[in-house]
């Protein structure tokens, strides 16, 4: 992901200096990705985090954790 993140700028640049995508529109995506990505990101890790959890809690006797 470090990498993707590192290389999208230039590539951006690069599309808008050919005229594939105007500037406008390369700072909405832009923008667009920089909101929405920690959101999907936060979200994917939680759900994987309830998921080990729960299993953790299934390996647990249940009079140290109960699962609901």
């Amino acid at each position: 992901m470090t990498g993707l993140r590192q290389a999208l700028p230039p590539i951006a640049a690069f599309a808008v200096g050919r005229g594939y995508v105007a500037g406008d529109t390369a700072a909405l995506i832009g923008a667009l990705v920089a909101i929405v990505w920690p959101i999907i990101d936060g979200q994917r890790r939680t759900y994987k985090r309830s998921r080990t959890l729960a299993a953790l809690a299934a390996r647990v006797p249940d009079d140290v954790a109960v699962v609901k």
